[in-house]
C-alpha cells in the first residue's frame, strides 16, 4: 500500500518549468497510465518513469490562466487499437521534452489506495 495519494511535478519537471519560464516553450510528448504505486520510501518527485507502466493515454491542449495550467488526463479503454486486458488504473505521469535531457516526466499522479478498475476494450461500450 502507499501513503502517497495525488499530484506533484516530479524534480525534472519542476527544473524543465523553470527552464521554460526563462526562454522555451512547453512540448508535451506522452500520457501513460499505470497499474504501479511508489513504495512508501519512495518520493513521487523523485520518479523518473511509472512504476508500472500499461498504456499510453491521452490530454486536451493545455491552457494557461496566470500562474496555472489547465489540462484533462484521460485514458480511455479504445485508445490505441483497444485495451485487451482490464486492469487497475492507479498512476499516471505527463512527459515533456526537455530541450538539454529529451523525454522526461514532467508530472507524476497517482490514486494511492483508491485505484480506478479499466475494463478492456468491447464493442458494447468504451470505459
Amino acid at each position: 500500500m502507499s501513503t502517497y495519494y495525488g499530484c506533484t511535478p516530479t524534480r525534472k519537471g519542476r527544473a524543465l518549468i523553470a527552464k521554460l519560464l526563462s526562454s522555451h516553450q512547453l512540448t508535451l510528448s506522452r500520457i501513460m497510465v499505470g497499474a504501479g504505486l511508489p513504495a512508501d520510501d519512495i518520493n513521487p518527485a523523485d520518479l523518473e518513469d511509472l512504476v508500472e507502466p500499461i498504456a499510453a493515454g491521452t490530454s486536451t491542449i493545455p491552457t494557461y490562466d496566470g500562474d496555472t495550467v489547465h489540462m484533462t488526463v484521460e485514458y480511455r479503454s479504445d485508445l490505441n487499437g483497444g485495451l485487451e486486458a482490464g486492469f487497475w488504473l492507479s498512476e499516471f505521469g505527463v512527459f515533456a521534452i526537455d530541450p538539454d535531457e529529451g523525454e522526461i516526466m514532467l508530472y507524476y499522479g497517482t490514486l494511492g489506495n483508491y485505484p480506478q478498475w479499466v475494463s478492456a476494450y468491447s464493442d458494447t461500450g468504451v470505459d
